[in-house]
């Protein structure tokens, strides 16, 4: 199916490669499937479910009605936009541990679930097969505590157009693994600056082209990775989404190279499918409404 959408100004919650689901806002969506295999060692936690030709999420074999709000993740404890805006992530405002206060006024205001920004570097800060699983161990942990389920809105190569560097208009919003924030990975700039796109794996130049197919490779093991463990500590099922980009058509890119990015973020979504756990993924467009060509 082709996801290409047309550019619209205000926003619609797509969801994709896992099917199709509603969330409370019950905003226009597409499909495409990308399921992998059942095997010994996998649960599957959700999926999209059909009864009479309409999609439901299906949670632990139960229909689940998510209501869910948005958390800033941790991003939050290291400023705003707010002047002047912070532009790397070298000074803590606010302890990690204060995001359980999230959790707490998410159930308090009467959801069911929190959809948590969570950036790449959040669980692989700086080097090739390293990571780091306190804070999402933490985010499992508060979930279970005030009895939410947990949507993860993955901030990587493409976050409303690209990644997002250190030392930039938004940096403590840098979202990038140290050992892949340099040049030969990221080309223009994106969403007036906030982004930088990265190149693709059809690149002309024949050494860009390798150095994007490695940038992708490496964004699908810390995914596949962060699933692996979560069959290990997330026993109680809190986790139930994974959201593969978000607003990823705020990259041109999506329109005038639309195959190639639609293959990267499939590739994403087997990420997860692949994994010991499995989760319904979805993406989150920029735009009001979806087109027959989407």
């Amino acid at each position: 199916m082709n996801l290409r959408a047309g550019k619209q100004t205000k926003r619609a919650l797509v969801s994709a490669l896992a099917g199709t689901l509603a969330s409370a806002m019950l905003l226009p969506m597409v499909t495409v499937s990308a399921w992998a295999d059942d095997s010994d060692t996998q649960v599957v936690v959700s999926k999209v479910a059909n009864a009479n030709g309409k999609g439901y999420l299906e949670v632990d074999g139960k229909p689940f009605l998510m209501m869910g709000v948005q958390s800033f993740g941790e991003w939050q404890t290291y400023g705003s936009d707010a002047e002047p805006i912070p532009t790397n992530q070298e000074h803590r405002v606010l302890p990690q541990d204060w995001l359980e206060n999230t959790f707490e006024k998410t159930k308090a205001a009467g959801f069911d679930t929190i959809q948590i920004e969570l950036a790449w570097n959040q669980i692989q800060p700086k080097s090739e097969g390293k990571f780091d699983w306190t804070l999402l161990d933490k985010y499992v942990k508060w979930a279970k505590q005030y009895d939410l389920k947990i949507d993860f809105v993955c901030w990587g190569t493409n976050g409303c157009g690209g990644g997002i560097l250190p030392n930039t208009i938004h940096g403590y919003m840098a979202d990038i693994p140290e050992y892949l924030q340099g040049s030969q990975y990221w080309g223009r700039e994106e969403n007036g600056g906030e982004q930088r796109a990265p190149y693709l794996p059809n690149d002309k130049d024949p050494v860009k082209a390798k150095d994007s197919k490695y940038l992708f490779e490496q964004e699908r093991k810390a995914v596949h990775e962060m699933f692996n463990h979560l069959a290990k500590v997330d026993t109680s099922h809190q986790t139930i989404l994974f959201q593969v980009h978000n607003e990823p058509n705020h990259n041109d890119e999506w329109y005038t190279q639309h195959d190639v990015w639609v293959d990267i973020t499939e590739q994403l979504g087997k990420a997860v499918k692949t994994a010991d756990y499995v989760v319904a993924t979805r993406l989150n467009f920029m735009g009001s409404t979806v087109s027959d060509e989407d």
